[in-house]
């Protein structure tokens, strides 16, 4: 089976930031950090800075879950500060 992290990531990414009030804002400012694998889908981890909605920089975290068989995927994005 092909590995398929690079293209699982990248489909995390952009529904990560669709989620986002100001998605152009968007800086990712840790690596991924892949928390499991049960053989049907990898979570992953991560963090990122925004723009927040009263003008200033957010930082928030990303878990995802994506398939390692289809190109689906669910993430949770969480604003820390």
């Amino acid at each position: 089976m092909k590995d398929r992290r690079s293209e699982q990531q990248a489909e995390c990414e952009k529904l990560a930031t669709g989620k986002l009030l100001h998605p152009d804002s968007y800086k990712r400012v840790s690596p991924f950090d892949e928390t499991a694998d049960d053989g049907a889908q990898r979570t992953f981890q991560w963090t990122f800075t925004s723009r927040t909605n009263q003008g200033g920089t957010g930082k928030g975290s990303v878990i995802c879950k994506a398939s390692n068989h289809l190109q689906m995927a669910t993430v949770d994005v969480k604003q820390v500060n």
